[in-house]
């Protein structure tokens, strides 16, 4: 809907008229994730109707956006730790990350 928009783009008359163009309709068949699909009725009478995806996540802002929220939680050398354990392959279990982590007060936690 427009609330992902800014607010200035959310006044700009062009993306208003083409608002008021678009139906959203849920579909319940379709996964809980970000799937979906468009359909587009044309002037015409024409519909044009694909599925949609969305892209692959990018690897390096993925990680930029872990280690920028993980800092703000845990100290320097945990959230260093959790990431290490993290891109490990296989995944490791969550106890067993868990294990690695002494969550003493200012060992884990920032204070």
């Amino acid at each position: 809907g427009l609330d992902s928009l800014g607010a200035t783009c959310r006044q700009r008359e062009e993306i208003l008229t083409l608002a008021r163009c678009i139906d959203h309709v849920a579909d319940e068949s379709l996964g809980h994730g970000f799937d979906g699909s468009i359909e587009i009725l044309l002037q015409s009478g024409e519909r044009l109707q694909s599925a949609v995806a969305p892209a692959p996540p990018d690897q390096a802002k993925l990680l930029a956006k872990f280690r920028a929220n993980a800092r703000l939680a845990l100290t320097e050398g945990a959230a260093a730790g959790l990431e290490e354990a993290l891109m490990a392959q296989p995944l490791p279990r969550f106890d067993e990350i868990a294990k690695r982590f002494d969550v003493g007060e200012g060992v884990l936690y920032r204070p």
